[in-house]
């Protein structure tokens, strides 16, 4: 789970938000459709000292930042905790949202969520 932060060059900056570590991938061919606002899903995979983006991006909306910032700082807290369970919960409230375009997103990204 990823926050971008900037792009120089053709390297672009990011934040591993679980592990709160920078992350740097070095000459990367995808440059456009990055957004500070948004918290997104990719893996990222070893290559040459850097690191290659694979195709299946997932963006979260801006409007569930707050949402998913509390459950990173949770799983920090709480070691017993597993990430993966989280991110795999993350990854089922997006396609809840972009199923359900009419509903809030503060409405599906909740550990109340009624849909």
């Amino acid at each position: 789970m990823f926050q971008f932060i900037k792009i120089k060059d053709q390297d672009i900056y990011l934040k591993d938000l679980l592990k709160n570590e920078k992350v740097v991938v070095k000459k990367s061919d995808l440059v456009f459709g990055f957004n500070t606002e948004e918290i997104f899903e990719v893996r990222l995979i070893p290559w040459r000292g850097s690191f290659v983006f694979t195709k299946g991006f997932s963006f979260h909306p801006s409007d569930a930042q707050k949402f998913i910032f509390n459950e990173i700082k949770r799983h920090r807290k709480d070691p017993d905790l597993d990430p993966e369970l989280m991110m795999l919960r993350l990854i089922k409230m997006r396609f809840r949202f972009e199923r359900y375009k009419h509903v809030k997103p503060e409405l599906i990204y909740s550990n109340e969520s009624k849909i």
